[in-house]
């Protein structure tokens, strides 16, 4: 008897996570999908915990919402490869490391972000919107159609995270908990003059 509770039981769950499944918001344990490329929770937790150690020494990341940063930040990494591959468009790592040499001091709480196993690809999304925010600026990308470009690409986020937010292009109702911290603002392009 017990074991036929245990399996109905079972079966519950399985037809739960399946409704769950088909609400148009990802759960069981996916963070966000973008464009059909899963981001998962495990890896977002993974970022944000690691994050907060490595920045742990720096009172400029007391309160940031690690976990709301992150996550931005692994979806602007798959949300700007594609949008970017789409506009002829590529930004490599070459690119990246450079931009990390030359704008963080070595010394710095946050310079290990970019070398650290469990922090980099989250941080490949924030270096990619400091790049093409200089694409932006020297007009080898046009603002219009990139944003036009990133607001179509389909993101669905779990709704543990908060929002996702179109048209800002952030993960939105977290971000209200970000200090002012050096890499705390969401993401935010530069319009050419």
């Amino acid at each position: 008897m017990a074991l036929k509770r245990i399996v109905a039981g079972l079966v519950g769950v399985v037809a739960l996570v399946a409704l769950a499944g088909c609400s148009g918001s990802p759960g069981g344990g996916v963070a966000a999908v973008v464009d059909g490329q899963v981001i998962t929770e495990t890896s977002v937790d993974r970022a944000a915990l690691a994050m907060r150690d490595i920045v742990s020494s720096s009172s400029q990341y007391d309160g940031m919402d690690f976990t709301g940063f992150m996550l931005t930040n692994l979806i602007d990494e798959q949300l700007f490869a594609n949008v970017l591959a789409s506009m002829g468009q590529t930004i490599t790592d070459d690119m990246r490391d450079q931009y990390w040499q030359a704008n963080f001091d070595p010394t710095g709480a946050e310079y290990n972000l970019w070398t650290d196993s469990r922090t980099r690809a989250a941080m490949v999304g924030y270096i990619d919107v400091q790049l093409i925010n200089a694409m932006l600026t020297n007009q080898t990308l046009d603002y219009n159609g990139l944003l036009a470009a990133a607001q179509a690409v389909p993101v669905k986020l779990n709704p543990r995270y908060g929002t996702w937010d179109s048209a800002n292009l952030a993960v939105s109702s977290r971000e209200d908990n970000l200090t002012a911290g050096a890499l705390a603002a969401p993401t935010v392009f530069t319009m050419p003059a």
